[in-house]
């Protein structure tokens, strides 16, 4: 398979050409682009279909998508320094709801039914427990009606970077693996304050009150509780973004450490093949945005027109913004 081709950078672009170079190697993603019928689609369409046909030293000016883009979205129409991470989510709403309101009305011509999501959309089942409700209901007998479990959607797990503790005072704890991070991220959060419906019925007298229920100071339904998320449905392709911007008493400071990103990532009963990587060189106010892309087995430095070669074992050492795992063997 050739190589990808580059993009010209259209003016501090590389935010938004390492995401298109991401999306260029995915299949799913290409699949899902080809069959929309929006504008925004159609212009994408083009430009990862561009790269993905591109011959050794080739190049693709997407002034068409990004004319559109400005058009649509002014914050872009200046040159300054965006985020990879919140154009993706841009990007991402923007096509499904043009092509959501585009096949909704054209059902009973010729276009069909709306698409049901993008591929990198899943869904977190949450988890929610209300600890007065539950002290109640132990000394009381019978079940918990506080515990509720509610859907929430997603296109990209933001997690921030965990670190792997080390005894010696001179060692810097260094970064978790990527599994770790995740794990962090899904564990259960305890929440000072969770509006509870049960504590406001119960202390309304709308619900049997026995001597052990919560005091009068909960009338307002704010009492602790947790909450913790887990993937009820996985997305067929699994995008992560990695929180790497901290706040100090200096201001905002970017964190280096490397998460290593194991080529095969296994999350519940799925099992996800490395596709894709966003790299930020830089400082929390300025910097490049750089994708590693795979196609086959070949790895792909790709940094708007320059395209080379990497090797695999590199990408272990790589401080990664986001990244792009397939579903399965693609």
């Amino acid at each position: 398979m050739p190589p990808p081709a580059g993009l010209h950078n259209l003016g501090n672009t590389c935010f938004a050409n390492a995401l298109l170079q991401c999306f260029a190697s995915s299949e799913n993603i290409t699949a899902f682009v080809d069959n929309c019928r929006g504008t925004l689609a159609r212009l994408l369409h083009s430009v990862v279909s561009a790269i993905r046909c591109g011959n050794e030293g080739a190049t693709v000016n997407a002034s068409d998508f990004f004319s559109e883009l400005r058009t649509r979205f002014p914050r872009y129409q200046g040159r300054n320094q965006e985020d990879s991470h919140e154009f993706f989510i841009l990007l991402v709403n923007a096509i499904v709801n043009e092509e959501y309101a585009l096949r909704k009305e054209s059902f009973w011509r010729d276009i069909g039914p709306p698409l049901l999501a993008f591929p990198t959309s899943g869904w977190f089942g949450v988890d929610i427990r209300c600890e007065m409700c539950q002290i109640f209901h132990q000394e009381n007998g019978g079940d918990n009606p506080s515990l509720r479990r509610v859907l929430e959607p997603f296109t990209c797990i933001s997690c921030p970077i965990a670190s792997v503790s080390i005894s010696h005072p001179l060692v810097i704890p260094h970064a978790a693996s990527l599994e770790t991070c995740l794990a962090h991220t899904l564990a259960r959060e305890r929440v000072p304050e969770l509006d509870c419906t049960w504590c406001t019925l119960r202390n309304e007298g709308k619900v049997a009150n026995r001597s052990s229920a919560p005091p009068r100071r909960h009338t307002a339904a704010r009492s602790p509780g947790s909450v913790q998320r887990s993937i009820a449905r996985y997305p067929r392709v699994l995008c992560v973004h990695v929180e790497r911007l901290q706040w100090s008493r200096v201001g905002q400071v970017k964190d280096e450490r490397c998460v290593p990103a194991p080529r095969w990532l296994e999350c519940g009963g799925a099992r996800y093949h490395l596709t894709a990587l966003i790299v930020h060189r830089g400082n929390a106010r300025a910097g490049h945005y750089e994708a590693y892309v795979r196609y086959g087995t070949v790895w792909y430095r790709v940094s708007d027109t320059v395209v080379e070669p990497v090797c695999a074992q590199d990408l272990a050492r790589l401080p990664f913004y986001m990244v792009l795992y397939e579903r399965g063997d693609a």
